[in-house]
C-alpha cells in the first residue's frame, strides 16, 4: 500500500505533473456538475473519478462532525449505474483510516482520498476495480480538494433550500433571485443585483456591496455598486472604504448580518451582511434607511440572500478567472505561431526554390533531403493551424461562416486532398450519399478540417488493400445529417477510449506510434463539430476497426 501525496498537482514521489495531466485534471474539474445542484454535483465527482482512474467503481463517502461517524452518499461503476453500500463494504475501514489520517491510500487495486474543506476532512472518495496505477492515484489527490469544494456548495445549497422551505412568502422572492444570479452573470452584475434585491425587499432606503481585500492594513473594501433613490448604479470605478469606518469595522467582523440600530435621531438604521464563502470574507453588504429600525426578518432574509449571492459570486469570480486564463493561453499560442510561421514560411520558400532548381541543378541525395524538410515543414505548419484554431474556439474568436452546404460536394474534395496518402497503401475510399441529400448548415472550411483529420486517420490506421466507408444518412428526428467513416484498421483499446478526445493524447501502440501526429485532430475535431452544432462519438475494437461518426444541422433556409 502507498501513501498519495499531500500535494495536489504532484506525484507519487513529489515530481509535479505533466502538462499531459494537468490537462486531464483541468478537463474532469471543468465537467463536474453543477454546484446548486447536489445530484449533479455528486455524479460529477463520481465521474471524474473514473475518468481519471480508469477504474472500475468510485463511491462519495461523507463525515459527520456531528454524529461522529461516516456516511455512505452513493456510489456507480464506470457505465453510470448506481451501486448499493454493499458493493464497497469490504474497504469501508480503509476509508475511515484516511479520514482520520487526513491523507490518500492506494494499492494497485483501489485509492482513496479525503476530501478536505477549510481545513477539515469532510469525507473521501474511494475508486476501485481494474489495475490503478502511480499516475491515476495522484490525479485522484490533485482532483480532490476541487471535489471537495463542488460537494461542500451543493451540500450548502441543499441546506439553505431547507431553510427557505419554512419561509414560503420569502422563497418565491429568493427563488427568483437565485434563477437570475445563476443565469452566469459577471462579477459586477451579481454585485448590483444583489444590493438591488436587498433593498427592494428590506423596505431600506439605500446600500451598497464591494469586494473586500483579504490583507492589508488598513483593510479595504472596493464598493462596486450602490441602489438609492435613481435605482441600481455600477460604478466605473470603485469607491475605496476602510476599516476605519465603524460600519465598515463591524461588517468586516461579523460572521453573520448584524443589524446596527440608528445612533441618534439624525443617523440611518443599518444591516451590514458579510458574503463569506469557504470561511473567507469576499463581499460586505451594508443596506439603510432614516431612524427606523430594521426588523429581525430583514436581518434573516439578508442571510439568506447573501449565501445565495456568496455562491453566484464565488461561481462568478471563477468564471472570470477561467476567461482570463483562457485568454492568457490564446495570447501565448497566437503569439507563438505566430513567430513559428515567420521562419516556417522562409523554410519552406527556401526548400521549394532549391527543388525548382532555382539555384542549379540537384543531385537526387539533396533533393531527397529537400523534400524531407519540406514535408516536416508542412507538417508543423499543420500543427500551428490545429493550434491556433483551438486557441480561437477558447477563447470564442473562431470565425465561423455558416450556410448552406453540399456535404457529398464537400467530402469529394476532402478525398481528393487525400489521395496522395491513400495511393501508396491501395486504400479505396466509398462514399454512401443518397442523391437527394438535403444540404447541411455549417462552414465548408470547418466541415473539409474535420473530414481530413477523421477521414485521414481511417486512412493511416488501415491494412493495405482494405476499405474506408464514408456514409452520409439525413435523420429526420432530430433535423440532422449523420456522417459515419467506418474503416477495418487496428482499432483502439479500451482504456484509450475514454481519452480519445483529450489534447496531445496518443496511445502506446507501437502500430500508432510508428505513423506521424501530435494528438490533436480528435481533439481538434470534437471542438470544431461542437461549434458548428453536432455532436461526435467514436467507437472501436480493437485489431477490428474504428467507427468516427458526427452529426450536423440540416439547413432549414
Amino acid at each position: 500500500m502507498m501513501m498519495l501525496p499531500t500535494q495536489p498537482g504532484t506525484t507519487n514521489d513529489g515530481r509535479e505533473l505533466t502538462a499531459a495531466q494537468r490537462g486531464t485534471l483541468l478537463e474532469a474539474i471543468q465537467r463536474l456538475g453543477a454546484p446548486f445542484d447536489p445530484e449533479s454535483a455528486q455524479a460529477g465527482v463520481i465521474a471524474g473519478a473514473l475518468r481519471l482512474t480508469r477504474a472500475e467503481r468510485a463511491a462519495i463517502f461523507r463525515q459527520e462532525p456531528e454524529r461522529h461517524r461516516l456516511t455512505y452518499v452513493c456510489g456507480r461503476n464506470s457505465n453510470g449505474d448506481p451501486l448499493p453500500e454493499g458493493a464497497f463494504h469490504p474497504l469501508f475501514n480503509v476509508v475511515q483510516d484516511v479520514v482520520r489520517l487526513g491523507h490518500g491510500l492506494a494499492t494497485d487495486a483501489w485509492a482513496a482520498t479525503p476530501l478536505i474543506q477549510s481545513d477539515a476532512v469532510t469525507g473521501a472518495v474511494l475508486v476501485t476495480g481494474g489495475k490503478l496505477t502511480d499516475e491515476a492515484a495522484a490525479l485522484l489527490n490533485a482532483f480532490a480538494p476541487h471535489a471537495a469544494a463542488c460537494l461542500d456548495t451543493a451540500r450548502r445549497f441543499a441546506r439553505l433550500n431547507r431553510q427557505l422551505a419554512l419561509h414560503e412568502n420569502e422563497r418565491a422572492v429568493l427563488n427568483l433571485i437565485e434563477n437570475r444570479l445563476a443565469e452566469g452573470l459577471d462579477v459586477n452584475q451579481v454585485l448590483a443585483l444583489t444590493v438591488e434585491w436587498a433593498v427592494r425587499h428590506t423596505q431600506a432606503r439605500s446600500g451598497w456591496i464591494g469586494l473586500v481585500h483579504p490583507e492589508g492594513h488598513p483593510r479595504t473594501v472596493d464598493v462596486l455598486a450602490r441602489q438609492g433613490a435613481s435605482g441600481t448604479r455600477p460604478l466605473a470605478q470603485p469607491e475605496v472604504r476602510t476599516d476605519d469606518d465603524p460600519v465598515v469595522r463591524a461588517g468586516l467582523e461579523a460572521e453573520h448580518s448584524l443589524a446596527i440600530a440608528p445612533a441618534s435621531s439624525v443617523s440611518p438604521a443599518r444591516i451590514v451582511a458579510p458574503l463569506r464563502y469557504a470561511g473567507q470574507l469576499r463581499a460586505l453588504l451594508v443596506i439603510e434607511r432614516p431612524t427606523h429600525a430594521f426588523s429581525q426578518a430583514s436581518v434573516s432574509f439578508l442571510d439568506r440572500l447573501t449565501a445565495v449571492a456568496t455562491l453566484a459570486l464565488e461561481t462568478a469570480q471563477q468564471r472570470a478567472a477561467v476567461r482570463r486564463a483562457q485568454a492568457a493561453r490564446a495570447d501565448f499560442v497566437r503569439t507563438v505561431t505566430h513567430e513559428i510561421r515567420l521562419p516556417m514560411t522562409s523554410i519552406r520558400g527556401y526548400a521549394d526554390l532549391l527543388l525548382a532548381n532555382a539555384a542549379g541543378p540537384l543531385t537526387d541525395q539533396q533533393r531527397g533531403f529537400l523534400s524531407t524538410i519540406s514535408n516536416n515543414v508542412a507538417r508543423m505548419a499543420a500543427l500551428v493551424t490545429d493550434l491556433s484554431d483551438i486557441a480561437r474556439i477558447d477563447s470564442g474568436r473562431i470565425k465561423i461562416d455558416l450556410h448552406a452546404v453540399d456535404v457529398a460536394a464537400v467530402i469529394a474534395s476532402t478525398l481528393s486532398s487525400l489521395s496522395k496518402l491513400s495511393a501508396p497503401k491501395r486504400i479505396s475510399v466509398q462514399v454512401e450519399a443518397p442523391v437527394d441529400l438535403p444540404s447541411a448548415r455549417c462552414d465548408p472550411q470547418r466541415l473539409a478540417q474535420v473530414l481530413i483529420h477523421l477521414i485521414g486517420n481511417a486512412i493511416r490506421y488501415s491494412p493495405e488493400d482494405s476499405l474506408v466507408v464514408v456514409k452520409v444518412t439525413a435523420l429526420s428526428t432530430p433535423s440532422r445529417l449523420e456522417i459515419t467513416i467506418s474503416d477495418t484498421g487496428i482499432g483502439i483499446a479500451a482504456e484509450d477510449q475514454a481519452r480519445l478526445f483529450t489534447a496531445f493524447f496518443r496511445s502506446d501502440d507501437p502500430r500508432v506510434r510508428q505513423e506521424p501526429g501530435w494528438g490533436l485532430g480528435l481533439h481538434l475535431s470534437n471542438r470544431l463539430i461542437e461549434v458548428l452544432g453536432g455532436t461526435l462519438a467514436v467507437t472501436s475494437q480493437l485489431n477490428q476497426g474504428t467507427t468516427a461518426t458526427f452529426t450536423l444541422p440540416i439547413d432549414a433556409l
